[in-house]
């Protein structure tokens, strides 16, 4: 079915020459396994070849990439690295990333960490934009109680928290409204700071690599060094 796109915003470009952080934040549950896309790759594996393109035509040598897998756990896969000197690890790591066999989906817990590196000290040089570039095929299982509804992330983002941040949210399948709502409240909290925000979400799998070709199409934008007018 169509997509449900709840967008605004133009994206975050701040000064330092068009290069921006990026982290992919990626679901690795047991649904992730399935293969329900409507080509040869699995869920998971149709999100690891769209990053691939993704990285190939849209970020550039002086981006800094990073990559984050949740589900039963959550793990930084890769922090924020430069892509001239990360490209080949970063393959090496796409390579070897696997849906998880036990469950649990802890979603708001990841979005969290990402924004926090994010936000890190000396992890790329200050004023490049952030982007936030999110994945999830299915409703938080697992995050901590103080976050089981995103508070955390919603507290992150108030104020000057979203200052500087672009974030894509995609979903896949069905998803709670009041979930779907959270992420709604996000998207509007970075679009009202000046970034670009959507939540694409999408009713079925088969939508994913339509759903990367929209992430693209904004970093794209974003490449361009285009600013706010």
């Amino acid at each position: 079915g169509a997509a449900v796109r709840t967008a605004a915003g133009a994206p975050n470009v701040r000064g330092g020459g068009g290069a921006k952080v990026l982290i992919f934040c990626l679901d690795w549950s047991t649904s992730m396994k399935s293969r329900d896309t409507g080509t040869q790759f699995s869920r998971f594996g149709t999100c690891i070849e769209s990053i691939r393109r993704v990285l190939r035509e849209q970020v550039s040598d002086e981006d800094f990439v990073g990559v984050c897998g949740f589900g039963f756990r959550i793990e930084v896969v890769m922090q924020p690295t430069k892509k001239a000197r990360a490209m080949r690890l970063l393959e090496v790591k796409l390579n070897t990333m696997q849906p998880e066999s036990s469950g649990g989906t802890k979603f708001f817990d990841a979005v969290a960490m990402c924004i926090d590196q994010l936000r890190q000290p000396g992890l790329a040089p200050e004023g490049l934009p952030r982007w936030l570039i999110c994945l999830t095929d299915g409703d938080d299982i697992g995050s901590r109680p103080v976050n089981a509804s995103g508070e955390l992330v919603t507290q992150m983002l108030a104020g000057r928290g979203s200052l500087g941040l672009n974030m894509v949210m995609i979903t896949v399948g069905a998803m709670k409204e009041r979930n779907l709502q959270v992420i709604r409240g996000w998207v509007n909290q970075v679009a009202q700071a000046g970034g670009f925000a959507q939540l694409l979400s999408e009713k079925s799998a088969v939508s994913i690599t339509s759903a990367f070709d929209v992430v693209a199409e904004a970093l794209a934008v974003d490449v361009g060094g285009a600013t706010e007018c």
